[in-house]
């Protein structure tokens, strides 16, 4: 078997209830998320040797701090982990943007996105990608992302519908380990307790 881990970042102040930028960092609250999961981490007996973050600095923040409590882990970026493209609805409401994708009906299978957002098989291409990427050098790493993202790449992984995306939500500074077969190349995802 082999194993990553996928993080996401830990809570930012947004009390307005919008998408943020890449430039919004952590609040105390998110820092004090992660500082807690890493330490769950390490109780769980995970010891990643290289951590590999989103660009944006919620998560480079959180890589930082995890990586404090495994002193021999490397730290990287990939772009390939950043969240959820979604152009023009940057700084506008998530309850505006789920009425525009007809989402507030209930939770239906969705993957004809307006142009100007990126959809589920895309955003999970990417992320697979960084995950094949990492497990060809280092067994046992910590991927740091973004909600969708890590969704989207467990169901793509799972062969699971996208439905499994609305219905999946990844909690701030939650893990997930994604286990791979090596003789079928099936992947299992749960959550770390």
């Amino acid at each position: 078997m082999s194993t990553i881990y996928l993080m996401r970042h830990g809570a930012v102040d947004n009390p307005d209830g919008i998408f943020y930028p890449a430039s919004k960092p952590l609040s105390e609250q998110g820092r004090a998320q992660v500082a807690k999961t890493a330490l769950r981490l390490q109780d769980a007996g995970v010891m990643p040797l290289r951590i590999i973050s989103s660009p944006h600095v919620r998560t480079r923040e959180t890589a930082e701090i995890v990586s404090d409590y495994f002193d021999d882990a490397d730290v990287l970026t990939d772009v390939r982990l950043q969240e959820w493209i979604v152009n023009s609805w940057i700084g506008k409401p998530f309850e505006d943007f789920y009425t525009h994708l007809g989402w507030n009906d209930g939770v239906r299978e969705k993957t004809d996105f307006p142009s100007d957002i990126e959809s589920y098989p895309a955003v999970a291409e990417r992320v697979v990608s960084a995950i094949r990427d990492t497990l060809s050098v280092s067994d046992g790493a910590l991927l740091i992302s973004h909600g969708e993202p890590i969704a989207c790449a467990a169901a793509f992984l799972q062969n699971q519908s996208w439905i499994f995306v609305r219905k999946n939500r990844i909690d701030l500074a939650d893990v997930w380990k994604f286990e791979f077969d090596d003789m079928t190349g099936k992947c299992v995802v749960t959550p770390v307790t």
